[in-house]
This record gives C-alpha cells, structure tokens and sequence, in this order.
C-alpha cells in the first residue's frame, strides 16, 4: 500500500483510486472508509473513472456514508458512459432491482450485455443468471451455461460453480 500512498500524493488518480478501494475494504491497510470516500471523490472529480464506479459501490452499500441507491446510480451512470465497463455492469443490476431507478429488464440486460462484450466477467454472469432464470429473455438454460463459462473463463469462480451445476466445466 505504501507505493499506491506514494502515488497518490504525487497526484496519481488511478493509485488514489486503488488507495482507497483498499481503505473500504481494509485490505493491505486499515479500514477506514471516510478517507477513502474523500480519495475515491477527488479521483472521480479528477475522471478516474474507477473511482466513480467504487463511489457507486460505497453508497449502494452504504460503506461510510449513507446508503443512496440514487446516488449510486449517478456514479454507476457516470462511469459507464465514460467507457468504464463495470460501472456499466453495476448501473444493469441497478436498472435489474429497481433500486435508485425505475426497474427496467431489457436495459439491464443490454448493460451486462455490453460490460460481457467488454470483458467483464460479472457482466457475463449476469448474463447466464438472466437466461437461466428467464428474466426478461426466453429461458435458455444451454445459454445461461454459455454466459457462465465465459465469466468462468475470465477468472470469475462463482460463475465456475453455476456452470457446474449446471452439468457441464
């Protein structure tokens, strides 16, 4: 964490980024959640777009701050229509819940769609939770397991499992 603190000081957004991820979650460093919402807010004023996309996280989970699924959204939005992927992927379970927007499938669904073009593993497992459930698509089990093993693939363990279950990796 040292390097990422040196980093940061030197005004090196995607360390303050990395910094305070770590903060939130108490990894490698001590917990503490409001220097890291101040980190992640200067590193996504700055265009960090990580940030923007953790900041959505901190306040969807009220993580030192208080829980706001419209905020949330705001950063998710923020981060995706910078190109930022995941935030794409957290904006679609947004969208999937309901929660800080009114609860639109097909959109969700061409969120993780996307996010799973891009490379997101969490994006493809969504994907294959939709199609195995039915949510908003035809249920398409052998697809859902498609989605699954490309998130399995991408390193995402849980969607290894779901593809197991489903006979099959």
């Amino acid at each position: 964490m040292a390097f990422f603190k040196r980093a940061c000081d030197a005004d090196n957004q995607g360390a303050c980024a990395e910094l305070g991820r770590a903060m939130v979650l108490g990894e490698g460093t001590p917990k503490n959640t409001t220097e890291a919402v101040r980190l992640l807010g200067a590193a996504c004023s700055d265009d960090e777009q990580k940030a923007c996309d953790l900041l959505g996280m901190v306040n969807r989970d009220g993580l030192g701050v208080p829980k706001s699924a419209q905020r949330a959204v705001t950063f998710f939005t923020n981060a995706c229509k910078a190109g930022f992927q995941q935030g794409c992927e957290n904006l679609g379970l947004q969208y999937q819940k309901g929660e800080g927007v009114p609860k639109d499938v097909a959109k969700a669904i061409g969120l993780f769609n996307k996010a799973c073009d891009e490379g997101v593993p969490d994006g493809c497992f969504d994907m294959g939770e939709v199609y195995e459930r039915g949510e908003g698509v035809s249920k398409d089990v052998e697809r859902g397991k498609t989605f699954y093993r490309k998130a399995c693939d991408g390193g995402l363990g849980k969607a290894c499992d779901a593809a197991r279950r489903l006979g099959n990796r």
